[in-house]
């Protein structure tokens, strides 16, 4: 009597009247908008905690620092301002924005530099 059950509930399932104990029935589109929202919140906490190691990485750097961009420049960085950093490269000298630099190089105690990618 059970796997009979069992297999009228997948039967149900499969045309879209899925059966749940207590008799309360839901499509299948409340079930991929629940799976979405669950999908969408766990995007939004890994972007906030890359955000957080990001800004971990920012808020380490100092004077003499080696650092990357995110447009590829290397430099060492020589003042640090209020939002920006000033990096020399080769006898040059950059303003740039504390929110532009991706990646310290050769830094023991830093945290990792931190990737663009997905995962």
């Amino acid at each position: 009597m059970v796997k009979l059950n069992a297999i009228a509930m997948i039967a149900s399932f499969a045309e879209g009247e899925a059966a749940v104990a207590g008799g309360f029935r839901f499509s299948p589109m409340t079930l991929m908008m629940v799976a979405l929202i669950i999908m969408m919140g766990f995007s939004v906490y890994k972007q906030r905690k890359r955000g957080k190691e990001i800004e971990k990485m920012r808020s380490a750097i100092g004077v003499g620092d080696e650092i990357v961009t995110i447009g590829g420049f290397c430099g060492t960085i020589v003042e640090n301002l209020d939002s920006e950093f000033v990096l020399e490269s080769e006898g040059t000298r950059l303003k740039i924005k504390k929110w532009a630099v991706q990646a310290t190089v050769n830094k023991e105690d830093a945290p990792a530099p931190v990737t663009g990618g997905k995962g």
